[in-house]
């Protein structure tokens, strides 16, 4: 019988490398931005099989009216998305979550999001660090930037 496993944490890996809840996102039109949602699983502390049964999920929440090319595993959901101008103050998110297959309930364990922002001048700076296979990995906004 395979054992329970939960989530320990939650990561965006791709154009952002991020665990926490909200990471903006500047970008030129045309970008490509690559995201691969990750959740960490460990195995329960050798609880018996005796009471409720979860199947974990996590799913990409892909903005309104655009879909992205796609794939999903167990464990990640990686996507990829041409950026616009419609996607300017836009978020993603990343949900993980269970579901109890006794009571048929289903629980949401947390979520991250990138917000999208077009790069205009003066309106979204950022830093910008080069990295071996993504040509800009953003870190964020300068304080007080929109």
């Amino acid at each position: 019988m395979r054992s329970l496993r939960t989530p320990d944490g939650m990561w965006l890996w791709g154009s952002v490398n991020t665990s926490r809840p909200l990471t903006d996102f500047c970008y030129d039109e045309g970008d490509a931005f690559t995201l691969e949602c990750t959740a960490g699983y460990s195995k329960n502390d050798g609880r018996k099989h005796t009471g409720p049964h979860y199947m974990w999920w996590m799913f990409v929440g892909i903005p309104k009216g655009y879909r992205p090319w796609s794939r999903r595993t167990p464990t990640s959901a990686v996507d990829t998305l041409r950026l616009t101008k419609y996607h300017d103050n836009v978020q993603l998110n990343c949900y993980h979550g269970s579901y109890n297959m006794t009571t048929h309930k289903q629980t949401g364990d947390g979520s991250i999001a990138v917000r999208f922002r077009m790069r205009r001048d003066g309106v979204c700076p950022v830093f910008r660090m080069l990295k071996a296979r993504s040509p800009v990995v953003t870190t964020g906004l300068l304080a007080g930037a929109k």
